[in-house]
């Protein structure tokens, strides 16, 4: 009982998040003309102007890898980074994604095969005993680090964030997770799809007393089975139904929360968090919702 009291007083979050794009920028109005679609449609309809789209050498793991490059440059540079790795060492990386790259081992793996090497070299030519102890320490975790992929389309970040969130415990170390997707529609396979499209990756790193924001453990999941998304052994997506915007998005979202009222309650200051195929459904879900608890009371 006491173990499972200390638990619960553990405070766990968002330490350090690190965002990396591809170079290439693409306006609304090519992606416009190559989807046949007004250009209104794209800026005004789903308040999206440019895209960011992969070059030859980006990849979901190469993304990933120079995230991870990053979060150790960070480390290096930032004293509050610093302190707080030093207290929680990489114990996990959770690698989310819907583009997985091989149907066996996660695809965290490929990314430290791409670092480590490039870490050593660093370690070897570092001029401060801070950045050699560094890269020291994080080719040590990972020797260690537990591994895993996480896959559920576009909300597998989400689910990853939410697991390593669960996981931090008193002995738990920091974990990373992260997200790294190529998502190129090919018209002919996913008529439905709204032309939401492009690449990027993220890193969050997880640990107990969060430097950026601290994650409640209470979670509900919501789950409705819908065929409106597949991606097989191959490059690009198909869509084949096309009601996932109109009615999947705002029953599960609605329906997850008024099971979190039903066992936790709301409370009056709280935040909703939640994946949209584009940015203007955000205000749609909202006026959903709003709709909803004023029917209620």
């Amino acid at each position: 009982n006491h173990l499972c009291d200390c638990m619960k007083d553990i405070e766990s979050g968002i330490t350090h998040i690190i965002i990396g794009v591809p170079e290439f920028v693409v306006p609304a109005d090519v992606i416009a003309n190559r989807e046949k679609v007004p250009k209104e449609k794209i800026e005004k309809g789903l308040l999206i102007k440019e895209f960011r789209f992969p070059g030859e050498s980006d990849t979901i793991i190469t993304l990933a890898a120079n995230n991870l490059l990053k979060f150790a440059e960070n480390i290096v540079k930032n004293d509050l980074l610093y302190k707080k790795y030093k207290e929680n060492r990489i114990g996990g990386i959770y690698f989310a994604t819907e583009s997985s790259t091989e149907q066996s081992r996660p695809g965290s793996m490929a990314v430290l095969e791409l670092v480590e090497p490039i870490l050593y070299e660093r370690m070897n030519n570092a001029e401060g005993s801070r950045e050699k102890e560094v890269y020291r320490m994080l080719l040590e975790d990972f020797r260690y680090v537990d591994s895993l992929e996480v896959k559920f389309a576009c909300t597998a970040e989400a689910k990853g964030i939410n697991l390593a969130n669960q996981t931090i415990g008193p002995y738990s170390k920091g974990i990373v997770v992260i997200g790294s997707d190529v998502a190129i529609y090919d018209s002919k396979k996913a008529k439905n799809a709204e032309p939401t499209q492009g690449a990027a990756s993220s890193l969050v790193y997880i640990t107990k007393d969060p430097l950026i924001a601290t994650i409640d453990k209470r979670a509900v999941h919501y789950n409705l089975p819908a065929y409106d998304f597949f991606k097989p052994d191959e490059h690009t997506p198909r869509v084949p139904s096309g009601y996932g915007s109109e009615v999947d998005y705002v029953v599960t979202i609605g329906s997850a929360m008024e099971k979190f009222e039903e066992e936790y309650g709301l409370p009056s200051d709280y935040y909703i968090v939640s994946h949209v195929p584009f940015p203007k459904e955000a205000i749609y879900l909202a006026s959903f919702l709003y709709t909803h608890y004023l029917r209620k009371e």
